[in-house]
């Protein structure tokens, strides 16, 4: 067997074992995760890199699992979705792209102040480098929003009800 077979039977194998690798780890980190407490949840957050930033048990948990996803991610739209819908507790998300290299992501969610600091991170680090990301979001309750009308003119119910 020559130099350039053994590295190319490597490199096919090399891959496939990594990728493996890959998921056992994160199997095993999130199964772990699910229990963890304390000062082994603070280890797990040191070993995939998320500070606890004086978050309990159930907030630190969170940022760990979503560190995960990001240690791994490459930006794909795939990925930013599904890192945001566990971040928000799956609610309705819209990512729309737009060339040469943009983003926005729609959270259709009301946010707490606290945590759109942490959104923003997260979308900073998510995305491909080199693209504009830009996260859209609200920190009014949906349903206090306006509601347009069923029954007359104006608004049925919401911030803005009544008659225009």
């Amino acid at each position: 067997m020559t130099a350039t077979n053994l590295n190319n039977l490597l490199a096919t194998f090399g891959t496939q074992i990594q990728a493996l690798e890959d998921s056992s780890w994160t199997l095993l980190l999130e199964t772990y995760l699910a229990v963890a407490k304390g000062e082994n949840l603070n280890r797990l957050g040191r070993i995939v890199g998320e500070d606890r930033q004086g978050r309990d048990d159930f907030e630190y948990r969170l940022a760990i699992s979503v560190r995960i996803l990001l240690n791994f991610c490459e930006g794909t739209p795939e990925q930013i979705i599904e890192i945001f819908s566990r971040l928000s507790n799956n609610a309705p998300l819209e990512l729309t792209e737009y060339n040469p290299a943009a983003l926005t992501l729609f959270v259709n969610k009301a946010l707490n102040t606290i945590l759109i600091p942490i959104y923003k991170n997260f979308l900073m680090l998510a995305k491909p480098a080199g693209v504009f990301a830009h996260l859209i979001y609200t920190t009014v309750p949906l349903d206090k929003y306006k509601k347009f009308d069923t029954v007359g003119q104006g608004f049925d119910s919401g911030k803005w009800t009544g008659v225009i």
